[in-house]
């Protein structure tokens, strides 16, 4: 037998040391599970099975609750982007920077910190497929917040969900299939990918939200049932699609053996956009009421979350960033002042009882943000202003809103409403002003800024009716009229400016000059673009969107200095009926 001298044998235990502490290690690390976030778009809690309704199937949203938890009380923020920010933040929308959808409102402030972040900063690998919406640009874009992968789209809106214009970390390509099917397709690829190692999955579909185009078969399955409305049939083909491809995901956790240690959470970020079976509750997207911010949420993570559990107790968006980094075994960060609480406890059945919670709710109205509409929401009441001022109701015996209680109970009304307006001014102490558009930020040497980024003088008008993310500038006919893109720069140079547009032949020969204070440079129109809309599948006339091809004008170069400052373009002659319509504007940094 081999005698080690003293020296071997210590290094020999050393070695086998560092070897169990590096296994001990690697086991930890295996131990933090993996997360699959689902959020879809405009659904509302009634556009499920598990909710009552008796013609859409969702057979895999119910696999996640009979597997798992359903929260019956879970609520959200009427709008998409506010969701998102509060989602990803742990804090109420209005703390975030991101208070609306549209001219900047929906930028995710640079200073906050997303789930994204800290997962990465832990060793998670970190992947978002879907409709982001919280900034495109620069420092805004996904990649820049935490996530190593994007496939999707950044603004709130897509027009063609067959051929849809995505990118691929900041590469655009145009899919060849349905988007649902091609999120998931990726979604499942970045999940294979990385099987040995703990993985944040975002996926926020941009279904049901419209344009009402969905595979035919899914409609005409949902027409031939009954439902006479063109926009619900779209609705629940496009929510079956979905449903079908989360059972796509969920049987790969099976087959590549994730599940026992996967964390699934489905929810949706809105109420309904129109009025359709939603069990009786009141309020539509955009709107206050209870069916405008409760949303289905279902949870599973096997053996941790008794199955085929349903919670009434109050929870939202803000719960997320909490409770996810609890089940993950992460600490809050002590910088970060979040609003939310972990559910674990509750869904895990191990903690104290569950608190008394208080739920508030805000809708800024087209840009303006104001105190109301708002209100807020216990386990007993629905306190909300919506138009009529503040009305209060019993959702234990009302859940439908039928009764304002406000002047049998005015105590306990003003109560509420000093509760509310006192948290509206908290959450918004920070103040809520759009932020400018980034330029010259890192890498991103190209930014296009869309028109909804824009501001405009009142004699040019949107070409729909508010003017949200795929919609363009029309309607300039006088010289006194502008557009001004107010920008940041972040890298003094100079900078190419192009403007994207449309323009018949005899309204050819305006003259544009591009003006930041400082220094200007201009150019005049003289090639027509009549270029035909394309024509898109939609299956109601209501909502239908419109695509066009647009061509390019450059405006010149310009000198910018770094800092914020406005870009204003002009029309200085307009020989015909108007200037031409715009898409966007293009900077481009040239060194």
């Amino acid at each position: 037998m081999k005698i080690l001298s003293p020296g071997s044998f210590i290094a020999r235990c050393m070695s086998a040391l560092i070897l169990l502490t590096v296994i001990l290690s690697c086991t930890r690390e295996q131990e933090k599970p993996s997360i699959i976030l689902i959020v879809s778009d405009d659904q509302a809690w009634g556009d499920t099975g598990l909710s009552g309704n008796e013609i859409l199937e969702t057979p895999n949203l119910e696999r996640i609750t009979a597997e798992g938890a359903q929260l019956e009380n879970f609520f959200v923020s009427p709008m998409c982007a506010p969701t998102r920010a509060s989602l990803l933040t742990g804090r109420y929308n209005l703390r975030t920077g991101t208070s609306w959808v549209g001219r900047r409102s929906e930028f995710l402030g640079l200073e906050e910190t997303t789930l994204a972040d800290i997962l990465k900063e832990e060793g998670y690998a970190t992947g978002i497929f879907g409709k982001w919406h919280l900034g495109e640009y620069g420092p805004y874009h996904p990649n820049e917040r935490g996530f190593d992968e994007f496939t999707g789209f950044s603004p709130g809106a897509a027009n063609n969900y067959f051929r849809t214009r995505l990118e691929h970390n900041g590469k655009r390509f145009t899919s060849d299939n349905y988007i649902t099917d091609v999120l998931t397709d990726s979604a499942m690829r970045f999940i294979a990918e990385h099987r040995d190692e703990p993985f944040f999955c975002y996926i926020p579909y941009n279904v049901p939200h419209h344009p009402f185009q969905v595979p035919d078969r899914y409609f005409d399955k949902y027409k031939k049932r009954g439902i006479e409305d063109n926009r619900t049939a779209s609705v629940y083909g496009m929510v079956e699609n979905m449903d079908e491809n989360i059972g796509r995901i969920l049987d790969q956790l099976q087959d590549l053996e994730l599940e026992e240690n996967t964390i699934v959470i489905f929810l949706s970020d809105n109420g309904p956009a129109f009025k359709r079976f939603n069990a009786g509750l009141a309020g539509l997207k955009a709107q206050v009421g209870e069916g405008s911010v409760k949303v289905p949420f279902y949870i599973m993570w096997e053996n941790r979350i008794p199955e085929g559990t349903k919670f009434t107790e109050l929870a939202a968006h803000i719960d997320l960033l909490p409770t996810l980094l609890d089940a993950a075994g992460i600490d809050v960060p002590d910088s970060l002042d979040i609003d939310g609480i972990s559910l674990m406890p509750l869904l895990s059945g191990s903690g104290d009882a569950y608190p008394g919670r208080t739920i508030y709710t805000h809708q800024t109205r087209f840009g303006e943000c104001l105190v109301t509409p708002g209100g807020l929401r216990t386990g007993h009441y629905r306190l909300q202003n919506w138009k009529k001022g503040y009305e209060l109701y019993d959702m234990l015996k009302d859940p439908s809103q039928k009764l304002d209680i406000a002047f049998e109970k005015p105590e306990l009304t003003q109560r509420l409403i000093s509760d509310y307006e006192a948290w509206y001014e908290d959450v918004t102490a920070g103040g809520t002003n759009w932020p400018p558009v980034p330029v010259g930020y890192k890498t991103f040497d190209t930014i296009k800024i869309v028109a909804p980024d824009a501001l405009k003088s009142a004699g040019i008008n949107y070409s729909g009716k508010r003017g949200w993310a795929t919609d363009w500038f029309c309607d300039w006919q006088n010289t006194s009229d502008s557009l001004t893109w107010q920008i940041d720069v972040w890298e003094a140079g100079r900078y190419e400016f192009i403007l994207n547009y449309w323009c018949k032949k005899e309204n050819t020969g305006s003259v544009f000059i591009l003006d930041n204070g400082q220094t200007s440079t201009s150019n005049t129109l003289t090639i027509p673009n009549e270029s035909p809309f394309h024509e898109l599948p939609n299956k109601s006339p209501e909502g239908a969107p419109r695509e066009r091809d647009w061509a390019q004008l450059s405006l010149g170069e310009m000198e910018l200095a770094t800092g914020e400052q406005e870009l204003v373009l002009k029309a200085l002659i307009i020989p015909g009926e108007n200037a031409g319509e715009f898409r966007s504007l293009k900077i481009i940094r040239k060194y």
